[in-house]
């Protein structure tokens, strides 16, 4: 006890009786960070096994989002020329070399995906820890401690692959700082400003090759971090020159990457990246059944209180200790580092504020690394061995009995958490095999669906290619998933559709996801091919399985002008004949004088609520968001018969001077079918439908 009351005090530290004691609990240490390695591993296997044994991936994002793209490359195409991967080309990269060696198919998809990201998580701790000069066990206890409460909280941790690999790909903005504090010591180089410098802009530019937004936030950091703390040098004028170099280096290293991996055709895959995703990203997905903050409610979101206040809690934490020791230029490397983790934190997670996202997780990691960090600092000693109270167990001859209580407590857990994770896959297997996985329940009944449409070798394709295309090895020209086909390449997914001529054509069962009625919203025109050139055949858990048809439907004839009232409420007549599923054109205009602001001018959502028949079984539809920078847009309306289609504007998350107005709102017949109305609204009475009904 008096050791540790020393150590609290901060007095000095109890001196060894001999050596052997040193030794001994220098070993003891050793252990711990063993032990402490060995839990984080065995629990990162027996999660992933039971996520390769089992696949339940979702059909939209998750497995599919990895598992396309890298079979594109594995054909032969080329990234950025014949295909885009929405995350990055790096990240798709780095998984290709253990797909390829694990043999190219679904499992090896999965098994590169789920190691990836553990890695680069592990790693991240114990390079911040090296920068530190702390020890390997706090590194892999603080692991452990951010993984565990993340996870179990589902605020994510970013050790787990999840649905977009997000851990992974926010991982190089975390190190590039600790690895450079490491270069800087080791090699004289690097303390000159010139090797420096180049190497954050090199770094800079493989973070932004391997994940464009994570990578983008890192610049912007690293650039107010170079020009405000001054690492290498006093000069406001050298600050100035330095940052604008490394900030030339990470574009032009960018560049040069993306011209590589698309060999030269950069120009298609820059306009991408920089600038269709990012003109139609909030609009697009920031909008319902996505949620749409609101103030003052989203201040206190749990994604804005993890991803905004609580970093900002930590850098003001960091700010009064930094206080005493008087101007910025005097801030010590620790300190910076501090700033960069929760810095990267907070600019990540400003996409939060205009669109859905998730990337809370990547603000619990960075602040379990800054925790961990301040852990070491309190303790004030290089190795962790030499605390106090370590010193006084080991002279208790205690340590030995504590781990070896503290293994099998751990081994318990692990043992508990096996049993429980192998009685889940037993609840939820389909009981077919697929590529030596199990198939959960939905994918066993989506093959199921494929076998009795006998239609082995046809070409499919379908609004997020999954399972069905991967079985039957097709590769439809275009966007993997409907929601990457922005800007230009929207036309361009329906012009390669029709080229294309699928004898089968897959869409979300919409009783299934809301998002279903999401992507009908935001791509009409493609449902509206579908609707004329196509018939539902059969239905899945996950899909509907569409057949083409031998003859082209014809359209329905008559339009429907809707009148407006005092109050912005437009109404049409009621709907003559039986129910229909009708194209809504709205012409609008809107003006918003912030628009050229960051994040606050992307703000505002114009959305349109509407009456039409919904998965939920309610008369109230998902609102269709309009693009900000169109003039007229097209969404679907299912009236029953006798109905009035009802519609009004609203605008979310208004901005000073902003205006939205409505001039007119048509509507035109698409189809009375009852079969194609419930493929599209709710296909439960579509279940027993056969191949031989498809017209």
């Amino acid at each position: 006890m008096k050791s540790i009351l020393r150590y609290i005090h901060r007095e000095k530290a109890v001196t060894p009786h001999n050596k052997s004691y040193s030794a001994a609990a220098a070993q003891a240490t050793r252990a711990l960070a063993f032990l402490s390695g060995v839990f984080f591993v065995l629990l990162v296997i027996l999660i992933v096994s039971h996520e390769v044994l089992l696949f339940k991936s979702q059909p939209m994002n998750g497995a599919f989002q990895l598992y396309n793209p890298l079979r594109r490359l594995a054909a032969g195409e080329v990234i950025g020329r014949d295909f885009d991967f929405f995350h990055g080309s790096g990240t798709l990269l780095l998984h290709y070399p253990l797909y390829l060696l694990f043999g190219g198919d679904l499992l090896a998809s999965e098994l590169s995906r789920k190691i990836m990201c553990p890695l680069a998580f592990f790693a991240c701790f114990h390079l911040c820890a090296a920068a530190w000069k702390t020890s390997g066990f706090l590194a892999s206890l603080a692991a452990c401690v951010v993984m565990i409460v993340g996870e179990g909280l589902q605020i994510g941790s970013g050790a787990l692959t999840g649905t977009s690999m997000i851990g992974l790909r926010s991982t190089l903005p975390a190190v590039i700082l600790p690895a450079a504090i490491l270069l800087r010591e080791r090699f004289a180089i690097f303390r000159q400003p010139a090797g420096f410098h180049s190497f954050l802009g090199c770094a800079l530019a493989i973070a932004i090759f391997v994940a464009t937004e994570q990578g983008l936030a890192a610049l912007g950091v690293y650039s107010i971090l170079i020009l405000l703390i001054p690492l290498m040098t006093y000069s406001w004028k050298s600050r100035a020159l330095w940052t604008t170099l490394t900030v030339l280096i990470a574009a032009l290293g960018f560049f040069a990457l993306s011209a590589v991996v698309s060999h030269g055709q950069l120009g298609e895959s820059l306009a991408f990246t920089l600038t269709d995703l990012p003109k139609e990203q909030f609009w697009y997905f920031g909008a319902a059944p996505n949620q749409i903050p609101e103030l003052p409610g989203m201040l206190w979101h749990h994604k804005i209180v993890v991803g905004v206040w609580l970093p900002l809690i930590l850098l003001g934490a960091e700010c009064m200790r930094i206080r005493k020791t008087g101007a910025l230029t005097r801030m010590p490397v620790d300190s910076v580092l501090v700033f960069a983790l929760l810095g990267v934190a907070l600019v990540v997670q400003l996409p939060q504020l205009v669109s859905y996202s998730h990337y809370e997780s990547v603000s619990f990691r960075n602040m379990g690394l800054v925790v961990m960090l301040w852990a070491f600092r309190m303790m004030q000693l290089p190795k962790i061995a030499d605390i106090p109270f370590l010193a006084g167990l080991q002279e208790r001859k205690l340590m030995i009995p504590l781990l070896s209580v503290g293994t099998l407590l751990a081994l318990t857990a692990l043992a508990i958490v096996a049993t429980h994770l192998s009685e889940k896959r037993k609840r939820e297997s389909g009981g077919i095999q697929y590529d030596g996985m199990a198939l959960s329940k939905g994918w066993a009944s989506d093959l199921a669906a494929w076998d009795s449409l006998e239609a082995d070798g046809s070409k499919v394709a379908s609004t997020y290619r999954a399972l069905i295309e991967a079985k039957n090895g097709s590769l439809f020209k275009g966007p993997d998933y409907i929601i990457h086909a922005l800007g230009s390449r929207r036309e361009r997914f329906l012009n390669h559709l029709k080229s294309y001529e699928p004898d089968y054509f897959l869409t979300l069962n919409p009783g299934f996801s809301q998002y279903e009625e999401w992507l009908q919203l935001r791509h009409w025109d493609v449902y509206q091919y579908l609707i004329f050139h196509y018939a539902p055949a059969t239905v899945s858990e996950h899909h509907v399985f569409w057949k083409r048809r031998t003859e082209v439907t014809p359209s329905e004839t008559g339009t429907i002008i809707a009148t407006s009232d005092v109050d912005g409420l437009w109404t049409t007549p009621a709907n003559v004949g039986n129910d229909c599923v009708y194209t809504v054109v709205v012409s609008y205009s809107t003006e918003n004088p912030c628009s050229f602001i960051p994040v606050v001018g992307k703000l505002p959502r114009y959305l349109v609520s509407r009456n039409s028949a919904s998965i939920t079984g309610t008369r109230v539809g998902i609102p269709a968001s309009l693009p900000p920078t169109e003039r007229k847009w097209e969404f679907p309306i299912i009236l029953r018969k006798g109905e009035h289609g009802r519609f009004a504007l609203e605008v979310k998350m208004q901005v000073p001077a902003i205006r939205a107005r409505v001039y007119s709102i048509e509507l035109t017949p698409v189809s009375r079918d009852s079969r194609t109305i419930g493929a599209l609204a709710d296909s439960s009475h579509l279940d027993q439908m056969t191949t031989n009904q498809a017209k």
